[in-house]
């Protein structure tokens, strides 16, 4: 069974019926983690934090990857409108103060304008906790080994400079993320639709 990181290693290695690559297989994984921070996006990834902002700017967290929602926790609590730097830099000017209505994102900061200092709730996507250590795990590896088999095995022919089977890997990787994704949007409604209409 792949439970952890050494158990994934062990089972690449086997897949691959070679020893030589051991010194690699780390690195390897590592990739695959890279990829699948680019591709997925699934509700086991979505963290909400609340940030206080300083100068109307808040610090992006440090596993952030895609931001879902903005909300000031004032009175009443509202969600704030995404825009594009420049039009928050062209509607906001002279930074006034006051309840915000738009934010923007550069570099490591969310702008927020008007300028206020009330807490807000940030939901986003965050980085996939890698596997570092051997008896390391995460949710994914345990909702998804046969995706971090996959993604490790793409990365494994691409040292071996297998382009065949690193296609056929990544495409199995692929194939796994789709379905992973759709059974998320799916599990964020109810199960079954429920009809409330009168028995005839």
């Amino acid at each position: 069974m792949i439970t952890d990181k050494q158990s994934l290693e062990a089972a690449a290695l086997s897949w691959m019926a070679r020893t030589d690559i051991t010194p690699n297989i780390s690195e390897c994984i590592q990739l695959a983690e890279a990829y699948f921070n680019r591709r997925l996006r699934v509700r086991q990834m979505e963290n909400v934090v609340t940030i206080t902002p300083t100068d109307g700017s808040l610090t992006l967290p440090a596993d952030y990857l895609a931001w879902r929602r903005l909300t000031w926790l004032g009175s009443p609590n509202r969600d704030l409108e995404f825009v594009v730097p420049s039009v928050l830099t062209r509607h906001y000017p002279t930074d006034p103060a006051g309840p915000p209505c738009e934010f923007t994102i550069e570099a490591q900061f969310i702008n927020l304008r008007p300028i206020d200092i009330t807490d807000c709730e940030f939901n986003y996507y965050s980085k996939i906790s890698p596997l570092v250590d051997p008896d390391s795990s995460n949710w994914l590896l345990e909702a998804y080994p046969d995706l971090y088999l996959a993604g490790t095995l793409a990365w494994v022919n691409t040292l071996v400079q297998n382009t065949e089977q690193f296609q056929l890997w990544l495409s199995n990787a692929d194939s796994i993320i789709e379905r992973a994704m759709l059974l998320s949007e799916k599990g964020k409604g109810p199960s079954a639709i429920v009809n409330i209409s009168p028995t005839p």
